[in-house]
This record gives structure tokens, C-alpha cells and sequence, in this order.
């Protein structure tokens, strides 16, 4: 999403939570019953602001991603992310592969990196 569309897009979003928050004070809610309402307000707020400072918001299948200023251009290929999604579901090598991974990568390498 383009910088200046993200900006409408979040200014119009924080309007209507404002309105929303109004309406639920006028309803009587208060304090913690307001707690969700206002911790979005805050979300919506901190991105607008990072938008406003050249962060690039983008989304994919997995949510919404937040790029730094000139980092854009250094992002992943999605296609390369997603060919290494099996590492993000697959189970944690035991102990005993990893001891045994690490003493022969040391007698591989002679232990001197």
C-alpha cells in the first residue's frame, strides 16, 4: 500500500474509532470498559505515525508487515519466504542432534572460527 493511501486509510479508521469511543461514553462506559477501544486507538496511532516517518505497510496471507525506511527495497521475495515456511512449523531438533551437529562441524572445521 502507497504511502499516502495508508495515511487516508488510517486517518479515516482513528475518526471512526473516536466517534465509536464517544458513543460507548455517552452508553456510560468507562475506564476499563474502554480499555480495548483506547489500546486501538493507540495501535492505529503509533502506525500512523510510523507511516508518517516512511515506514511502508504492506499485508500478506499472514498479516501486516511493517518495512523501515529504505528497507523496501531489501524485503524478501514472498516466493522465498513462503518455500520456507515448513521451517516455521517444524518440531525443534532435540538436544542429542544438536550436540552431535556441533561436534562435527567443529572436527569438520577444526574448531577454529
Amino acid at each position: 500500500m502507497r504511502t499516502d493511501e495508508a495515511r487516508v486509510v488510517l486517518d479515516s479508521a482513528i475518526e471512526n474509532l473516536d466517534e465509536r469511543e464517544r458513543a460507548l461514553q455517552r452508553c456510560g462506559l468507562r475506564g476499563m470498559d474502554l480499555t480495548p477501544t483506547v489500546r486501538y486507538a493507540a495501535t492505529l496511532r503509533v502506525l500512523r505515525d510510523l507511516v508518517g516517518q516512511g515506514w511502508t505497510v504492506r499485508e500478506d496471507d499472514e498479516g501486516i508487515i511493517l518495512d523501515a525506511p529504505g528497507r523496501a527495497a531489501l524485503r524478501i521475495d514472498e516466493s522465498i519466504r513462503r518455500s520456507f515456511a515448513f521451517a516455521r512449523g517444524s518440531p525443534v531438533l532435540n538436544h542429542r542432534d544438536v550436540r552431535r551437529s556441533s561436534a562435527a562441524w567443529t572436527a569438520l572445521c577444526g574448531g577454529g572460527f
